[in-house]
């Protein structure tokens, strides 16, 4: 079994669907940009192309339902070799992935803390 992360978003704000090729993800830590995702070749495939750890850099992380408005998180490797944090439970520091995307204690059910890390979906017109 493999662990994803799903992401959706509303139909009042893509219209209706979002355009291929218009989706990118940064991941950040610190300030620091340690990862990026595009869809360039506008398949629906979320590549990173470019990264703190470049070996891991033209590996796809995930895929873009692009009528739906909802993509679908499976990049597991490490982002950040140096960096962990709660992103799962408390008390169990692990390095930043694909999976923990958007990630943050808003869900107020829990004490998950990822003071450092931060996410960014752009859609580009």
């Amino acid at each position: 079994m493999s662990d994803l992360s799903l992401i959706t978003i509303p139909s009042i704000i893509t219209g209706g669907g979002l355009k291929r090729g218009s989706v990118s993800l940064k991941y950040y830590v610190s300030g620091a940009l340690q990862a990026e995702l595009t869809d360039s070749n506008r398949r629906g495939e979320l590549v990173q192309v470019s990264g703190t750890i470049p070996a891991n850099d033209g590996k796809v992380a995930g895929i873009v339902l692009y009528n739906e408005g909802a993509i679908i998180l499976t990049g597991a490797w490490d982002l950040n070799d140096t960096h962990t944090e709660e992103y799962v439970s408390v008390g169990t520091s692990d390095a930043p992935k694909w999976i923990y995307f958007g990630s943050s204690t808003a869900d107020n059910l829990s004490s998950i803390s990822t003071p450092s890390s931060s996410s960014e979906l752009t859609k580009k017109a």
